[in-house]
């Protein structure tokens, strides 16, 4: 599990945790129900990641609008 971190822009989400398979399982401080499912790729500091929303999968790979400014990599240690 990782989390990942973005540039406020004002944006209502400013970090993601991801699941294993780089899947949104939380957003904060806002937009949970709105990001929970989508699958991110292109996970690194400074860019701007890939989204894919399966419920729409239509619309295929869109880049988010908002640069990764950091990354944390998780346990699945609720302390972590």
């Amino acid at each position: 599990m990782k989390t990942i971190f973005f540039e406020d822009q004002g944006q209502d989400f400013l970090e993601w945790d991801l699941n294993d398979e780089n899947e949104v399982i939380d957003s904060r401080p806002y937009q949970r129900r709105i990001w929970t499912g989508f699958k991110v790729d292109r996970i690194a500091v400074g860019a701007q990641p890939l989204i894919f929303n399966p419920a729409d999968p239509d619309r295929g790979w869109r880049v988010l609008n908002y640069e990764i400014e950091a990354i944390k990599e998780r346990s699945d240690d609720p302390q972590d």
